[in-house]
C-alpha cells in the first residue's frame, strides 16, 4: 500500500479487530513480547458501557494503517484535564509518510475538543525511532521519572507477601530499571502538526 488518501478518526466498533491485530504488532515490535489486546478487549474497554479508553485510527485507502489509543487524565499540580496517549503506532512499512504526525495532530484536537489543556505519554529509552519522532514534532521532555511501575491489583484484599523485596528484580527482569521519558504536548500550539 505506498498511495491512497490518509484520513484519522475515532474508532468504530468494526475497527476492533483491526486495531487489536496492529496493538499485538506494536507489542511484539516494542519487546512487550504477546500482548492480550484482542477483538474482545478493544470491544468490551473501548466500547462498552465502561469505556476505559478511546481509539483514533488512521486509514489510508479505507484500511487502517495506525491507531492512537488515548484516555481522560487530570493533572492535580495544573488543576487541568488533559489526555494520556497509551499507544501511537504506525505499521512499519508506512512510516515517514505522515502518518504519525496525522495521529498526533487529531490527539491535540481531541484534546482541544474536550476541553483539556495538555496530552502527555511515555516512551521507552529503547525506542529510538519514536523518541527522534517526537522530538521532531516539538514535543518537550518533563522531568525524567524513575521508573513506570506496573502492579497488578491483586484479587483479595490481602497484600502479598514479600512483595516489596522482590519488586526492583521483576522491574529489572523485563527492563524497568532505566528512566522512561515522558513527553506533553500542548494543543494550543499545534505549528509543528502538519499533516
Amino acid at each position: 500500500m505506498t498511495g491512497g488518501a490518509l484520513g484519522v478518526r475515532r474508532a468504530s466498533r468494526a475497527d476492533a479487530g483491526a486495531i487489536a491485530k496492529l496493538a499485538k504488532a506494536f507489542g511484539a515490535e516494542d519487546g512487550q513480547g504477546t500482548i492480550p489486546m484482542s477483538r474482545a478487549a478493544v470491544l468490551t474497554l473501548g466500547f462498552g458501557p465502561r469505556r476505559l479508553f478511546w481509539i483514533l485510527v488512521a486509514t489510508r485507502s479505507r484500511a487502517i494503517v495506525g491507531y492512537a489509543l488515548i484516555y481522560p487524565g487530570y493533572d492535580p499540580g495544573e488543576a487541568s484535564i488533559g489526555l494520556h496517549l497509551q499507544d501511537l503506532y504506525v505499521r512499519a512499512d508506512l512510516r515517514g509518510v505522515g502518518i504519525g504526525r496525522a495521529l498526533m495532530a487529531a490527539v491535540a484536537e481531541e484534546t482541544r475538543r474536550l476541553g483539556g489543556a495538555w496530552y502527555t505519554w511515555f516512551v521507552r529509552p529503547h525506542n529510538k525511532g519514536g523518541r527522534a519522532f517526537y522530538r521532531a514534532i516539538g514535543a518537550k521532555r518533563l522531568p525524567s521519572i524513575p521508573m513506570y511501575l506496573e502492579i497488578a491489583v491483586p484479587k483479595s484484599r490481602a497484600r502479598p507477601a514479600g512483595l516489596g523485596s522482590h519488586l526492583a528484580a521483576r522491574f529489572k527482569s523485563i527492563g524497568l530499571d532505566h528512566d522512561i521519558e515522558e513527553f506533553r504536548g500542548y494543543p494550543v500550539r499545534p505549528a509543528k502538526f502538519r499533516r
